[in-house]
């Protein structure tokens, strides 16, 4: 009789033990896609409570592989990129084809963005997308300032 009182004890704690760690893993991932979507979004206050939360500052989103930093270069998001940064974010992460927050910065023309990641010592000779660099991105969209700047800073080309 004890013996069977202790193998649903023990089965009951297993099983929670497996729920909470599925439900955790959820809420990980959940938080990590949310950090995501608010950086896209330009929501700093969200960006700031994840960030608070423990969520990863290196978070990459699923379906492009592009850290929280990327999408918020791409979007010219300097308050967001300035926070993942004093946060600890990585400025020279790399997408499986090559580019960083610098280069997706270069090629949308977000100046400040640029600079932003320049002075905290990115790559500014990064190579991605068809192994064209920041420079070559950005003379492609007709981003002169962009072009001019990362000459300033020492690119090659």
């Amino acid at each position: 009789m004890i013996r069977r009182q202790i193998n649903y004890v023990f089965s009951a704690a297993v099983s929670i033990f497996i729920v909470t760690a599925v439900l955790l893993a959820a809420c990980a991932s959940h938080t990590g896609e949310e950090l995501v979507q608010a950086t896209k979004k330009g929501d700093t206050e969200t960006v700031k409570r994840l960030l608070e939360a423990g969520v990863d500052v290196n978070t990459e989103d699923s379906k492009h592989h592009s850290s929280v930093l990327m999408w918020a270069a791409h979007e010219g998001h300097t308050d967001i990129m300035d926070l993942l940064i004093q946060n600890g974010a990585s400025v020279d992460i790399r997408k499986p084809s090559g580019e960083t927050a610098l280069w997706f910065a270069a090629q949308k023309g977000h100046l400040e963005a640029l600079k932003i990641l320049a002075h905290h010592g990115a790559d500014v000779n990064v190579i991605g997308w068809e192994g064209t660099t920041a420079l070559e991105v950005a003379r492609k969209n007709g981003h002169q300032e962009i072009i001019d700047y990362l000459r300033e800073v020492g690119a090659d080309g």
